[in-house]
């Protein structure tokens, strides 16, 4: 997650606010970064070889749902960016600068959390009943 907690960094500092759905692009990856950056804490709070079973499988079970929001936020930044693009293309103005940053950050972003987290966030359990 470490990789992916860089990426959506970078995209983050290139996206400026200085539009609504900008501004809301900038909330959600800040949740996604925020959330890669618990993911990463969580990995190493604990001595994985050391841990007994039930240690590791709550440990576990933190970090699929820390994984699994990081993609939801990354998601919803991503269609926020995609609806301003649309706006821009409507206006038929040219991609700015900052745009061709913030995509290839992305796209390594998606590229490294499906690499490192695929299973975590296809298999994520929803909890019907509080234990």
């Amino acid at each position: 997650m470490n990789a992916t907690y860089c990426c959506l960094s970078s995209a983050l500092n290139h996206i400026p606010s200085n539009h609504s759905l900008l501004e809301a692009a900038r909330f959600e990856l800040g949740i996604a970064v925020g959330c890669a950056k618990e993911y990463e804490k969580t990995w190493h709070s604990i001595i994985w070889i050391q841990s007994n079973a039930r240690t590791k499988r709550r440990v576990r079970e933190q970090l699929n749902h820390l994984a699994f929001d990081c993609y939801t936020h990354f998601l919803k930044a991503v269609d926020y960016l995609n609806q301003y693009a649309d706006l821009m293309d409507e206006q038929s103005n040219q991609p700015l600068k900052w745009w061709f940053e913030v995509n290839c950050s992305l796209n390594l972003a998606y590229t490294s959390i499906n690499r490192e987290n695929k299973r975590e966030i296809l298999t994520r359990q929803l909890c019907l009943f509080d234990s």
